[in-house]
């Protein structure tokens, strides 16, 4: 098979070697990785990144954009925390939800077991 049955438009090899050094590093690089100040756009590791300390959403460069960004920044913030909120109190509400649904399975089968167990016993 040849190079061009594997490209588009028949790409030269040079290419394909160019693609897949790309592809591999943003294989190699999360996005989860890379973060960008909302003060000033530049960007960053999050290992050296400031984050909000309320929301823990918003990455800045260093402290003195996060002092700069802060008033921008209030209303979204306050909307994220509110945000998470609801959604752990969600999360919680179903785990309980679920928790509860065992349980009762579990103290139904315990109950069959006890009866089973109580009537073998009583008709030896």
């Amino acid at each position: 098979m040849s190079t061009s049955d594997n490209c588009k438009d028949g790409a030269s090899k040079s290419n394909i070697d160019g693609v897949c050094k790309v592809n591999d590093m943003l294989h190699n690089t999360s996005v989860d990785d890379v973060s960008v100040c909302a003060n000033c756009g530049k960007e960053g590791s999050n290992d050296n990144m400031n984050t909000c300390n309320k929301c823990n959403v918003v990455k800045y460069c260093n402290a003195v954009c996060k002092k700069v960004h802060k008033k921008k920044h209030k209303k979204d913030c306050e909307e994220y925390v509110r945000l998470a909120t609801e959604k752990h109190d969600e999360e919680i509400r179903l785990l309980l939800n679920c928790m509860m649904k065992n349980y009762s399975n579990s103290h139904r089968r315990n109950m069959e077991i006890v009866q089973f167990v109580s009537f073998e016993y009583h008709h030896l």
